[in-house]
């Protein structure tokens, strides 16, 4: 959460996927009371973050299937890397991802 790109709050959640070592989904419950407290005057999700245990700090091809069409941030953490990515969709649905540049502080 956070506000002009600055990412000024970070939510974990578990990683509710039938199979989390290749797959991810957020708790619904935990995303729908973030996007709650946003309406109320909080801050908006600006993305989201997963890791990647295979070392690949890069969309793959089940991050592009899963991906909502909604121009939020994805992070991925691979190994060391953190490297920050927006969905680009065709007709609603994600078709690629375009690397954004991140300055991770702190």
């Amino acid at each position: 959460m956070g506000r002009d790109n600055t990412v000024s709050e970070v939510e974990l959640c578990d990683n509710i996927a039938v199979n989390p070592e290749t797959h991810f989904e957020l708790d619904a419950a935990v995303l729908l009371s973030r996007h709650k407290l946003a309406r109320e005057g909080g801050a908006p999700i600006l993305g989201y973050f997963h890791s990647h245990p295979n070392g690949l700090a890069q969309p793959s091809s089940v991050d592009i299937k899963q991906a909502a069409a909604d121009d939020r941030f994805w992070l991925i953490i691979a190994e060391a890397n953190i490297t920050a990515w927006q969905p680009r969709a065709k007709e609603q649905r994600v078709v690629e991802f375009e690397s954004v540049p991140i300055l991770v502080e702190g």
